[in-house]
């Protein structure tokens, strides 16, 4: 995948291995039983697995997660779908790794794809 002047990424290194590192965004508003599509571009030093999940406002709770492969060459769109198993006004998203590497990140917004819902505020 071709990503001119990176622009929109994020670059994250961990120095340590076998200790987490990442990045997160909070206030995400999530209504249970929605579909939501999430889109993440990356790009490693190394071959590796990267974690993203969803957890609740105080992060007490993980309301979708998946492992994801990051490798060294092009950038690699990986893209998950999952249910909101409750509504949180206040969700968190986390991308999280713990291999000693630098990882790029570029991530698209949650798109919901439950029409009913997307049609209120059309």
């Amino acid at each position: 995948m071709m990503r001119g002047n990176e622009m929109n990424s994020q670059k994250i290194e961990n120095y340590s291995e076998g200790v987490q590192c990442g990045i997160g965004r909070k206030g995400i508003a999530l209504l249970g039983g929605s579909r939501y599509e999430f889109r993440i571009i990356l790009k490693s030093t190394v071959n590796m697995t990267v974690t993203v999940r969803v957890l609740n406002g105080d992060q007490t709770k993980s309301l979708a997660c998946t492992s994801v492969d990051a490798g060294t060459g092009d950038w690699e769109k990986r893209e998950y779908i999952f249910i909101a198993p409750e509504t949180c006004p206040d969700a968190s998203l986390e991308v999280v790794f713990y291999h000693q590497a630098e990882l790029s990140v570029g991530a698209e917004p949650f798109l919901t794809i439950n029409l009913a819902w997307s049609a209120l505020f059309m």
